[in-house]
């Protein structure tokens, strides 16, 4: 039997894990946890090897500035070497739960988190290459998203998904992006009008 490490570089060299999903807002294409766990799951058996994926919550900061994520990790074990010294190698994936729940409840916060979180950590595990990071102002794979009512706090009028042309934003995405900026629930075009005014005022015009 091959080492316990060239048998993990078999899964990750033989994983076909195809983004066959396709986000209706956004317009791109993705793949999920259960995409990837559906792929590699035959290859482990092939190769004696045994996935496992653990979340735990860490918390950072305290008051106002608190913040909660969600660590996934994931770990291939060689089921040939079972028992206390068995061989294994990990990676971890970090995902910050939302500051509020606007939308969602507690569970499906800490749901998506985690999702993204074990996402993270089995790409780094089986060297995958997502191309889209959903932690980088991209819209979310949820849907629920996109039926959220959140009213911006500047204009009055319902917060509207809205896509700039490279990717798509939902109303909840705006509004967490607008909190981390201005610290309150702006749409599109009164953020966009908040930044021009921050820019001037730096300028002293």
């Amino acid at each position: 039997m091959e080492s316990f490490m060239k048998r993990v570089q078999m899964v990750q060299t033989e994983l076909k894990a195809p983004k066959n999903r396709t986000n209706k807002f956004g317009g791109y294409k993705y793949r999920n946890v259960d995409d990837i766990l559906a792929a590699t799951k035959p290859l482990l058996k092939k190769h004696g090897l045994a996935l496992f994926l653990a979340d735990e919550i860490q918390v950072y900061g305290d008051g106002e500035s608190q913040r909660f994520y969600v660590k996934a990790t994931a770990t291939v074990y060689d089921v040939a070497s079972d028992g206390p010294g068995a061989a294994s190698i990990s990676c971890a994936g970090y995902a910050r739960e939302a500051a509020d729940k606007k939308g969602m409840d507690e569970s499906q916060i800490t749901g998506t988190a985690s999702s993204y979180a074990r996402k993270y950590a089995l790409n780094g595990l089986l060297d995958i290459d997502d191309g889209i990071d959903a932690d980088d102002s991209s819209i979310a794979e949820s849907l629920d998203e996109l039926s959220a009512e959140i009213k911006c706090e500047n204009c009055g009028k319902m917060i509207r998904p809205f896509n700039d042309g490279k990717r798509g934003y939902t109303p909840v995405q705006i509004a967490r992006l607008s909190q981390m900026r201005f610290g309150k629930d702006y749409c599109w075009l009164c953020a966009k009008s908040a930044s021009a005014e921050e820019a001037l005022a730096k300028k002293g015009i």
